[in-house]
């Protein structure tokens, strides 16, 4: 479950966003603190053991080792994708407001049986709530780093805890993970640094296409909303 250091760690989260908006922070030093995190995150006992196999009853269990290396990439990676994908009013809180939804409706299904991940779950998903209703085009305040450090790091521990969430948030945020993992890919084939701005991601590419600020943060809502729905669908049928 959770404890005082578990929070205490997504404060330091927030911390290192709060330092960036303050100092702009070069990017080597954020991916510095964000790995420290996921490492401490798993000395806390969140860390991602066994996850769901879909080609058998049985979950795959992962070595000590593997399951270092995979919370660390799982929480780092979670982080950037809620990150690289707030580059429009309402996006990033939007699609974590769909996110932690998803994750509080299966953390009450029998299979899983999580209330209290369920309460945090809801819990930041009417804080995302609140917070859209402003941060919306045309927006009157904004995440920063704090923000997305604080949501992308939560979003991280709570698909964690609990065997089956974690191939449930890589589906349900699979916009802001794919565009990430291609930006990733595409920087590093042109040999240029994967943390260098451009205007390769899908929000701006929607952009380019025509649609409009609104209806380009609502189309990518509406995508992670059916994507959401299949993962709580096959879920289901999996029970």
């Amino acid at each position: 479950m959770t404890s005082p250091d578990d929070y205490a760690a997504i404060h330091a989260a927030a911390a290192i966003g709060v330092l960036d908006d303050l100092y702009d922070l070069r990017a080597r030093w954020q991916l510095l603190g964000q790995v420290v995190l996921a490492l401490a995150a798993w000395v806390l006992g969140i860390g991602v053991s066994l996850i769901n196999n879909p080609f058998s009853d049985l979950p795959l269990r992962f070595s000590p080792a593997f399951s270092v290396g995979f919370t660390v990439f799982w929480i780092v990676g979670m982080i950037n994708s809620i990150n690289w994908i707030d580059g429009l009013y309402g996006l990033s809180t939007g699609v974590a407001l769909i996110a932690s939804v998803t994750l509080g409706i299966l953390s009450l299904t029998t299979q899983v049986s999580q209330p209290l991940i369920a309460v945090l779950c809801f819990a930041l998903a009417g804080a995302l709530l609140g917070f859209l209703r402003w941060n919306f085009h045309p927006a009157k305040i904004f995440t920063g780093t704090t923000g997305v450090q604080f949501v992308g790091y939560t979003l991280a521990v709570l698909s964690i805890l609990g065997s089956a969430k974690v191939a449930v948030a890589l589906l349900v945020l699979g916009v802001p993970i794919i565009d990430t993992f291609w930006i990733i890919v595409g920087r590093l084939s042109q040999r240029r640094s994967p943390f260098t701005p451009d205007r390769l991601h899908i929000h701006h590419r929607l952009l380019d296409l025509g649609l409009s600020h609104r209806n380009t943060v609502l189309f990518i809502y509406a995508i992670c909303i059916a994507l959401g729905i299949l993962a709580l669908v096959v879920q289901e049928v999996g029970q």
